[in-house]
C-alpha cells in the first residue's frame, strides 16, 4: 500500500540520486529509490516539478552522460556562440560605419563634383569671354595695322612729294648759279643795261628767293607733317606691342585656365576611382558579413545536429530502458519457474518421505 505523507522533498532526494548515478529519472525509479512506497499518481506530479526544476539533469540522465561533460559542452557551445555574436556585432557595427564613411564621402564627391562643375562652367565662360575679347582685340590689331599700312602709304606719298620739292629747289639753285654766271658774264656790258639787267635780275632774284623761301617753308611743313606721322607711328607701335602682350596674357591665362581644368578632370577621376575602391570595400564587407551569417547558419545547424544526438541518445537509453525492464520481467519469470519447480521437487521429496 502506498504510504501516505509522502513530500516533495522526498521525491526531489530520490531524483538527485537517480540523477547523481546516471540512472533514468521515471515514477517506478523513483517510487523504488524511496523503497517502494507512495502512490505513482502522488509521485507523478511532484517528479514533473522537479523535472521542470531541474532541466538540466533530466538531460544529463535520459543522455547518459555525466552533468560535468554537458556543461562543458554547453560552455563551449555557448562561448562560441558568444563569440559568434560578437564578431558579427563587431562586423556588423565596421559594415555599417563603412556604410556610412561611404555614403559621407560619396556626398562630399558629389559636393566637390558639384563645385568642380559650377568652377569649370565659370571657367568655360570666362574662356569663352576671353576668347570673345582676344576676338575684339584682334580684330582691333588688324585695323591698326590696316591704319598703320594706310598712314604708311601716306607717309611713303609725302616722302616723295618732299623729294619732289627737294630736285626743284636744287633746280632752283641751279638756275640761281646759272644766272649769277650770267649776270657775272654781262658785268662788262654797259651801265644803262646793267642797270637794267640789275633790276631785271635784282626783281626776279628777289621772286626766287620769295619761292625759295616759300619751298623751306613748303619742306618745313612736310618735315613737320612727317615728324607729326613718325610720332603717330611710333604711338601705333607702341599699342601695337601692347596689344600683342595682352593677346599673350591672355593666351597665357588661357594656358593656365586649361591646366586648371586639366587638373580638375584628373582629380574628378581620382574622385571616381576612390569612389569605386570604396564601392568594392563594400562589397567585401558585404560578403564578410554574408558568410558570418553563412557560418552563423552552419552553426545553428551544428545545434540541431547535437539536438538530434541528444534526442537519439535519450531514445536509445528508453529502449536500453525498455530491454532492461524485459530482461527483469524474463528473470522474474525464470525466477518464478524455478521456485516453481523447486516447490514441486520439494512437495514430490515430501510424499516420498511420506510414503516411505
Amino acid at each position: 500500500m502506498a504510504r501516505s505523507g509522502i513530500l516533495y522533498s522526498d521525491v526531489a532526494r530520490a531524483a538527485n540520486e537517480l540523477a547523481a548515478k546516471g540512472q533514468s529519472i521515471t515514477v517506478d525509479n523513483v517510487r523504488k529509490m524511496m523503497g517502494d512506497t507512495g502512490s505513482k499518481s502522488t509521485i507523478a506530479p511532484m517528479l514533473k516539478q522537479w523535472k521542470e526544476e531541474h532541466h538540466n539533469e533530466v538531460q544529463a540522465a535520459g543522455a547518459g552522460l555525466p552533468e560535468s561533460i554537458l556543461n562543458a559542452v554547453r560552455g563551449v557551445y555557448t562561448l562560441m556562440q558568444s563569440d559568434l555574436e560578437q564578431e558579427i556585432a563587431a562586423m556588423t557595427a565596421k559594415h555599417n560605419e563603412l556604410i556610412c564613411a561611404a555614403k559621407n564621402q560619396q556626398e562630399t564627391l558629389a559636393k566637390e563634383i558639384q563645385s568642380l562643375t559650377t568652377s569649370k562652367a565659370a571657367l568655360e565662360g570666362q574662356l569663352a569671354a576671353n576668347n570673345a575679347k582676344l576676338q575684339s582685340t584682334e580684330e582691333a590689331y588688324l585695323s591698326l595695322q590696316l591704319k598703320l599700312g594706310s598712314l604708311q602709304s601716306e607717309k611713303d606719298g609725302l616722302s616723295l612729294r618732299l623729294a619732289d620739292r627737294t630736285q626743284e629747289v636744287k633746280e632752283l639753285k641751279q638756275k640761281n648759279e646759272a644766272i649769277q654766271h650770267q649776270f657775272e658774264h654781262f658785268q662788262t656790258a654797259t651801265a644803262n643795261q646793267r642797270s637794267e639787267d640789275r633790276k631785271a635780275y635784282q626783281s626776279r632774284l628777289t621772286q626766287m628767293e620769295n619761292e625759295l623761301q616759300l619751298a623751306r617753308k613748303t619742306n618745313q611743313a612736310l618735315e613737320n607733317t612727317q615728324a607729326k606721322q613718325e610720332a603717330e607711328i611710333q604711338q601705333l607701335v607702341l599699342i601695337n606691342t601692347e596689344i600683342a602682350n595682352n593677346a599673350q596674357k591672355r593666351k597665357e591665362d588661357l594656358e593656365a585656365i586649361q591646366i586648371k581644368l586639366y587638373q580638375a578632370e584628373f582629380l574628378c577621376q581620382e574622385l571616381k576611382q576612390e569612389n569605386f575602391d570604396l564601392k568594392k570595400d563594400l562589397t567585401e564587407c558585404q560578403l564578410e558579413s554574408q558568410r558570418l551569417i553563412t557560418s552563423t547558419a552552419v552553426s545553428e545547424k551544428l545545434q540541431e545536429m547535437l539536438n538530434d544526438q541528444l534526442k537519439q541518445s535519450e531514445m536509445k537509453v528508453k529502449q536500453i530502458e525498455e530491454e532492461k525492464q524485459e530482461l527483469i520481467s524474463e528473470l522474474i519469470n525464470v525466477k518464478i519457474k524455478q521456485e516453481s519447480i523447486k516447490e514441486s521437487q520439494d512437495a514430490q521429496s515430501v510424499r516420498e518421505n511420506y510414503r516411505k
